[in-house]
């Protein structure tokens, strides 16, 4: 859950994209505990505050949004194939 929070207000594509890789990790080691669920869980609150936040945003932040939903919404469907 203290990921997730983080990643909720990280800015940074690419810092984003590390936490990502993180949680597909931890999903891939532990999918025989089901932890793939629970991240999948944290990854769409993750997805909506995101998207809340392009709702709010400026439009010089909005392609960095998108990006950032594009990749989260990317882990999620990875972490769907385990």
């Amino acid at each position: 859950p203290g990921l997730a929070s983080i990643l909720m207000n990280v800015k940074d594509i690419n810092n984003l994209k590390q936490g990502l890789d993180e949680l597909y990790t931890v999903s891939e080691k532990f999918k025989k505990y089901s932890v793939d669920k629970y991240v999948n869980v944290m990854l769409n609150n993750i997805l909506l505050a995101k998207q809340d936040d392009r709702g709010k945003s400026v439009e010089t932040e909005k392609a960095n949004l998108e990006a950032q939903i594009t990749a989260i919404q990317r882990t999620i469907s990875e972490i769907e194939k385990l």
